[in-house]
């Protein structure tokens, strides 16, 4: 799909599966892939509809706008290595 190919896993893509990143159900799926609390889980998006939907689902969410401040922002969730 893209240079993010086998960097996460389990990846789940909208396209794949028939729902868009606006629709919860979609944030709803991937929680159950992963066995994770929603609480738990990061969406990373540039657009704040799709954050939205996430939020609504109980999951952290960062605005993405640009790569080279992504790392800096993400380290202020705890996720990184």
């Amino acid at each position: 799909m893209s240079n993010l190919d086998g960097l996460f896993y389990p990846a789940l893509f909208s396209p794949d599966i028939g729902l868009t990143k606006g629709d919860r159900e979609i944030f709803d799926r991937a929680q159950k892939m992963v066995g994770y609390e929603p609480y738990q889980l990061l969406m990373i998006d540039d657009s704040m509809a799709n954050l939205k939907s996430a939020k609504v689902a109980g999951w952290r969410i960062l605005h993405y706008r640009h790569p080279d401040s992504l790392r800096e922002k993400i380290s202020g969730f705890n996720i990184l290595k």
